[in-house]
């Protein structure tokens, strides 16, 4: 069901994006220098069996490993959600936290775009909100010329969207909520 639970009656989804991949280099870094590092020590425990190297490397490599995975799940949950009445940040990966700010609390916008974000695709926003306190920049986006495009049309008050980044299933383009009418046997219906 995705963000959809998130939203108020009459809001409208109109993008929805996870952070970019670019987030995964570091947590990708750490899983390459302790696999290399656990190969090495695993080789070096042929020449050394008294040292217990070969369990040290596994033991290694399974905590780089696993470091990756938790970090990976995280972004894989993280997600941008904009309506046409709010930002939401939904993120977690054990329990969920969503950080909402209302569209008409935001005076203006910063965009933010350094040399890697320019040749991977992402930038930062900053949001300059009307003093209130919460979710103030939108780091790593992907798209990032869409995103902010779409974010001031929407401070503007233009009712053009964007199409949503992530579609509905078709599942749940024809959902209709399941009523006690709708339970019972056709032959018991008016």
């Amino acid at each position: 069901m995705g963000p959809i639970r998130y939203l108020t009656p009459g809001e409208r989804l109109i993008y929805t994006s996870r952070r970019h991949t670019v987030v995964l280099a570091t947590s990708f870094v750490v899983f390459v220098v302790a696999l290399a590092l656990g190969l090495f020590l695993g080789a070096e425990s042929y020449r050394r069996p008294t040292y217990h190297l070969g369990q040290i490397g596994a033991g290694i490599t399974l905590l780089g490993t696993l470091y990756f995975g938790w970090r990976a799940g995280q972004w894989s949950l993280t997600r941008y959600v904009i309506t046409n009445q709010r930002i939401l940040l939904i993120e977690g990966l054990v329990a969920r936290r969503i950080t909402a700010l209302p569209l008409r609390l935001v005076i203006d916008t910063t965009y933010r775009r350094t040399i890697g974000g320019r040749l991977l695709g992402y930038c930062d926003l900053e949001l300059n909100l009307s003093g209130h306190p919460g979710l103030r920049s939108l780091t790593r986006i992907p798209n990032a010329d869409r995103v902010y495009s779409l974010i001031l049309r929407l401070l503007s008050g233009s009712q053009e969207t964007a199409p949503a980044a992530e579609p509905v299933p078709a599942v749940l383009q024809n959902y209709q909520p399941v009523t006690a009418e709708r339970l019972k046997k056709p032959e018991d219906r008016k």
